[in-house]
């Protein structure tokens, strides 16, 4: 079979064809009569012909039926080349009418798409491709929105993984994002809204609904509202509330801890987790208050017998490892509190943690209860990756859509401009991904079109770039 650019090329004799005859208004292909009709079992453009009266459209051109080129006579749409429509009984420049023959979406008016060759209505969106809301997509399929936090597209998935499920073979269910190889909760990410199902990534907190930085003990402030919690603002810097004020978590109160909404500290008999949770001069042991025989970390001591934490190190008491702790000035040099477990060392990715200060790389994935890694870290089943990254070829942690500082963060097929990660040009699309301007998605790439800018071939959906242009 010919292909249509060969029947493009063999189409330069034109020229001495335009004669009078065949640009009346009477239409006719090439070799017959003014007043030619078509019989049914005529030669569509690009069937095998031998003469001109074998086609429906403009000839025979090099054995094979053409589309009849702008300016020349014409009955149909479905005649004229691509780019260029029946109009007034010739073919001029413009899109395509419903159910004319096409060869990509750009040849069809009024928003429809070229399907199996013919211009129509727009067609639901298949498994995997992108979309805005269930109506998007086929009969069977949901649209499942990205976990990611930057993109408001989701794509078509007839199958979704619940909380705890695998998620190497398909998208985890709205809400929930794949991280380490199994679907977790996802947590929202800053301006995003919350709740109790939807908490807020590390470093942020739920106010009104919605996910927002906020401000901790000592940090400096312009107001109430820009601290965490129930803290005040006091002289710009967040301040922690006294006993007998209203809190709203056991940070928000300078001693003792937030009970039924006020700061308050327990005596002997009293509830408690923690050693602050207990008034001053009693101690937590065993769940419960209890008089402290013992100073607590950073009080001035002489042997390792007068602190509560086990250790007198350098003249002032803290806590050794494995004993209880608050905060990471409780633990003795080279330990972190682990609010769960007490001081010990940082934790490796996969570990359990509460909070990024118990990791040794700063970051806490909230919804596993795990040390995460971030862009470039290694991981696998045990080695999760934190919130918005996702464990990459090669087992590295790395973003598609998402804030990076390098290439290296951003995953196969993505690259890093101005911050973030985008498709690269011949990159993956129509998953969920766009193509940044002034590329488009064709057959699952991005890609630029003709006569646009570009420096390397893989840029033009042509695959060449000449002289800084698409060709």
């Amino acid at each position: 079979m010919v292909t249509r650019g060969a029947v493009g090329s063999a189409l330069g004799w034109l020229g001495a064809v335009l004669f009078a005859g065949v640009a009346a208004a009477a239409w006719s292909p090439l070799g017959c009569s003014a007043g030619w009709e078509p019989g049914p079992d005529c030669g569509r453009e690009g069937a095998a012909c031998s003469e001109h009266g074998d086609c429906c459209s403009f000839g025979c051109i090099a054995g094979v039926c053409a589309c009849t080129p702008a300016g020349m006579a014409c009955r149909s749409d479905g005649a004229c080349c691509s780019g260029a429509r029946c109009e007034s009984g010739h073919c001029r420049p413009g899109c395509r009418a419903a159910d004319a023959e096409c060869t990509r979406d750009a040849d069809c008016c009024d928003g429809n798409t070229c399907e199996a060759g013919r211009c129509g209505a727009p067609r639901c969106n298949r498994d995997r491709e992108v979309c805005d809301e269930d109506a998007d997509c086929c009969e069977g399929l949901t649209c499942q929105q990205s976990n990611d936090g930057l993109s408001s597209l989701g794509a078509c998935s007839s199958l979704c993984a619940a909380q705890g499920e695998s998620c190497s073979d398909g998208a985890c269910c709205n809400g929930l994002t794949c991280n380490g190889a199994t679907c977790v909760l996802a947590c929202r990410e800053r301006e995003q809204g919350c709740s109790a199902d939807e908490p807020c990534c590390a470093g942020l907190e739920c106010e009104e609904g919605s996910c927002r930085a906020c401000a901790d003990v000592s940090t400096t402030c312009s107001s109430a509202g820009d601290c965490c919690g129930a803290l005040d603002c006091v002289d710009e810097r967040c301040a922690c509330k006294p006993l007998g004020e209203t809190c709203a978590r056991p940070d928000d109160c300078c001693t003792g801890g937030c009970f039924d909404g006020l700061c308050a500290c327990h005596q002997t008999g009293g509830a408690c987790q923690r050693a602050e949770d207990c008034c001053f001069g009693w101690a937590c042991r065993n769940g419960t208050c209890e008089p402290d025989e013992c100073f607590r970390s950073g009080h001035v001591c002489a042997v390792d017998s007068d602190c509560c934490g086990g250790t007198c190190a350098a003249g002032a008491c803290c806590s050794a490892e494995g004993n209880s702790c608050y905060d990471e000035d409780d633990c003795c040099s080279g330990l972190v509190c682990h609010r769960e477990s007490g001081c010990g060392p940082c934790g490796a990715i996969g570990t359990s943690c509460t909070r990024g200060e118990e990791c040794c790389d700063g970051a806490c994935h909230v919804s596993l209860g795990q040390c995460c890694g971030g862009a470039q870290a290694a991981c696998d089943a045990e080695r999760p990756c934190c919130s918005n990254l996702e464990c990459g070829a090669g087992g590295r942690c790395c973003a598609r859509i998402g804030t990076c500082d390098e290439d290296a963060d951003c995953c196969d097929g993505f690259e890093c401009a101005a911050g973030r990660c985008v498709v690269e040009p011949g990159g993956p699309c129509g998953d969920g991904f766009d193509c940044p301007a002034p590329m488009t998605c064709v057959a699952g790439r991005c890609c630029q079109d003709r006569l646009t800018t570009c420096t390397l071939d893989v840029q033009c959906c042509s695959g060449r770039c000449h002289l800084n242009q698409c060709q």
